[in-house]
């Protein structure tokens, strides 16, 4: 029958149902963490879908007042084509179209074309000679006959002619000889009056615009190239105005010219756009009511027409102009879904992620003309930190971290319950076996002696026996008494002034004479007399004797255990050597906890309750000492209390 448990210790579950209890909860636990991240998820996807849709929302509500006002541009355009030109109607300019290019042409019935408003670079006509029968006299004169002093006085003759073009020519073709014959300064002097003449043409080109472009190679002859240039960028300024406008053939024919002069080709391609775009709807009589894109090799041009009984008014565009000046983002497309016109919001230089996605845009048709108008989709501007899906994400991942946290601290708590419950049995079971041995023999003894079955001879034998066994037993719940009364902190300790090294030789006398004289046996070395501690003398003896114990009873098969009492500093240190087992490095850190021990136990089959060391130790810090060990397998060990010397 097993003894009843000493020191109030109750006997505690085994290990197995704390293993499962720790499966079970890192069970719960996983589970917990996946529902919570699957969660996680789920709402920060439903939070970002539904930031999406806020966001296409917002969007439509400002595309569709985008769209409204592009429709009232149109609108308004159109109402007033149907009044311009007409006496007694009131017609005023759209309020947009004076900030933007615009161009508007009438078409009389006879389908002639004026501009009423705004700048046609040039106009639809061909080019042609015009040399009448009076210039091919006098040129016949001029390179046939090599008479150039009578070609030029019918050159001054005709430039009287009541006719602006025969004057005009006349001025050209008499600058032409005075240079010829290297007169240039009166050749210039020609030109420059050809320069200021209100009309007329030279082979279709305004008589101003051919005067100042054939004095620029005249003032290069001078040296004049202050002036040159000057009057190069005079005419590129006027061709580009507008300011006299030619046929096509001729404008492009000055600005290739002025080009290989080294002047910068057309600024206003807007301008060009229009241009283009008004010859091909000139040249198309079927253009209906509806506004349409038209486009050229210098852009895209927005066209908006009304048939009335007096002609045709036409409204040409950049597409830009129909969109607002302030707003979001927004583009203009044509019929083919093509961006013709846009216009960027603050802070779009840095770009829009993802802004060419299909599903991240929307588009709405203006009316029936064919035009569309399409705006990004953007999320809301917020702090990141404030975005649902970053809330959900981080509120959970802080929830999962703190259940993770809680089920690590449990799991240890369990897992140290488990190792203590376990230990504690250990511990059960050992005192029990150290108490059954001496309780056994002596109620054996008793038994003998009470039967008078002892030969008289035998009965000292007897009685040592009784004594030894009586003193173990008596050590034993000493001990046991001992480190409960340490663990509780009841125990006073009586320090007194004590002779280290006499008490140390004192106390290995005392364990020698009370133990079996099998096994090895503890013996002094060196002598250090003279130091004097300050403790309690039982249970720094206590102490002692758990160190000798242990040594010997892991020390099987070797003769000796060597004790020595020396000076360290202001400490003294009392050493215990065995040439035993010895301990692995991880025995040396949790041997000095309760009811450890280590493998050599096991396979030794040492006696022991795992409470000796942790005994030692704990008497040594209370002390303000401390208990070391040094030790490898199969080498022995060292174990050194260290305390205070007395001051």
């Amino acid at each position: 029958m097993m003894p009843a448990p000493l020191m109030g210790v109750r006997s505690m579950p085994s290990v197995a149902p704390a293993s499962r209890l720790l499966a079970l909860w890192l069970g719960v636990t996983v589970v917990v963490c996946l529902a919570l991240a699957i969660a996680a998820l789920v709402v920060a996807r439903q939070s970002r879908a539904l930031s999406a849709e806020r966001a296409r929302e917002v969007a439509e509500r400002t595309l569709h007042a985008q769209r409204d006002g592009i429709a009232a541009r149109l609108t308004a355009m159109g109402s007033w084509l149907g009044q311009v030109g007409i006496p007694g109607a009131e017609a005023s300019v759209p309020d947009w179209a004076d900030r933007h290019e615009v161009l508007v042409l009438l078409e009389d019935a006879s389908g002639a074309v004026a501009v009423h408003y705004g700048c046609w670079l040039f106009t639809p006509d061909d080019a042609g000679l015009d040399v009448s029968d009076e210039f091919l006299a006098l040129e016949r004169r001029e390179f046939a006959d090599r008479r150039s002093a009578e070609a030029i006085e019918g050159y001054r003759s005709l430039t009287r002619s009541s006719s602006p073009d025969v004057r005009a020519g006349a001025y050209v073709r008499l600058a032409r000889v005075l240079a010829a014959q290297g007169d240039t300064q009166d050749a210039i002097a020609t030109l420059a009056v050809l320069s200021a003449l209100p009309d007329g043409t030279v082979d279709g080109a305004p008589a101003a615009l051919v005067g100042r472009f054939s004095r620029i190679a005249l003032l290069e002859r001078a040296g004049r190239r202050e002036e040159a240039t000057e009057l190069a960028r005079e005419v590129r300024a006027g061709l580009d105005e507008g300011r006299w406008p030619a046929p096509e053939g001729v404008w492009r024919f000055y600005g290739q010219s002025l080009e290989r002069l080294g002047l910068p080709a057309s600024l206003k391609r807007n301008r060009l756009a229009l241009a283009l775009a008004a010859r091909q709807v000139v040249a198309e009589a079927a253009f209906g009511d509806e506004p349409r894109v038209v486009g050229t090799d210098a852009g895209p041009v927005v066209v908006v027409a009304r048939v009335r009984p007096t002609g045709r008014a036409i409204a040409l565009f950049e597409p830009g102009a129909l969109l607002p000046r302030e707003g979001e983002r927004v583009w203009l497309l044509g019929r083919d879904g093509h961006r013709i016109a846009e216009r960027l919001a603050p802070g779009d230089a840095v770009g829009l992620v993802g802004a060419n996605r299909s599903d991240r845009r929307v588009t709405l048709p203006i009316g029936s003309s064919g035009l569309m108008v399409q705006a990004p989709v953007v999320p809301a501007r917020e702090p990141w930190y404030l975005r649902g899906d970053v809330m959900a994400v981080t509120g959970t991942s802080i929830l999962i971290a703190c259940v993770l946290a809680g089920s690590w601290g449990l799991l240890r708590g369990i897992r140290r319950e488990a190792q203590l419950n376990a230990l504690q049995s250990h511990f059960i079971a050992a005192v029990s076996h150290e108490l059954r041995t001496p309780v056994t023999s002596l109620r054996y003894m008793a038994d003998m002696l009470g039967a008078q079955r002892v030969p008289p001879e035998n009965l000292p034998e007897y009685y040592a026996v009784l004594g030894r066994e009586s003193r173990r037993l008596q050590l034993l719940i000493e001990g046991l008494l001992q480190f409960g009364r340490l663990e509780a902190g009841t125990t006073r300790l009586q320090r007194d002034r004590i002779d280290a090294w006499r008490f140390t030789a004192t106390t290995v006398e005392e364990f020698e004479a009370t133990r079996d004289a099998t096994g090895a046996r503890a013996r002094m070395v060196g002598s250090d007399p003279g130091l004097t501690i300050l403790a309690d003398r039982p249970a720094l003896a206590v102490a002692l004797r758990n160190l000798l114990d242990n040594a010997v009873k892991y020390s099987p098969g070797t003769s000796a255990i060597d004790v020595s009492c020396e000076a360290s500093g202001n400490t003294v240190s009392i050493r215990v050597r065995d040439f035993g087992l010895g301990l692995t490095p991880t025995e040396r850190q949790d041997v000095f906890r309760r009811f450890t021990r280590g493998s050599a136990a096991e396979r030794t089959g040492a006696p022991g309750t795992g409470l000796g060391l942790a005994l030692a130790q704990h008497i040594a810090s209370v002390h303000a000492g401390a208990l070391e060990v040094e030790s490898a397998p199969g080498a022995g060990s060292v174990f050194t209390l260290r305390l205070p010397v007395a001051s």
